[in-house]
């Protein structure tokens, strides 16, 4: 009986820190693909200004 309740406790716990290191990880995804989406568009825009800068020229 003692035996299965430690079994049936660190089954739970295992279970709880496999959940807190998915959605860890899920945000660090959302955080990295952000960023880079930040770095493509903060690049586009420096593109965008340099073309007219050419125009104008």
């Amino acid at each position: 009986m003692h035996h299965e309740i430690q079994i049936i406790a660190l089954v739970v716990l295992a279970l709880a820190c496999l959940v807190r290191g998915t959605f860890a990880f899920l945000r660090f995804q959302k955080r990295h693909f952000m960023g880079r989406m930040d770095a493509e568009h903060r690049a586009f825009v420096m593109v965008q200004e340099a073309k007219r800068e050419v125009r104008r020229g």
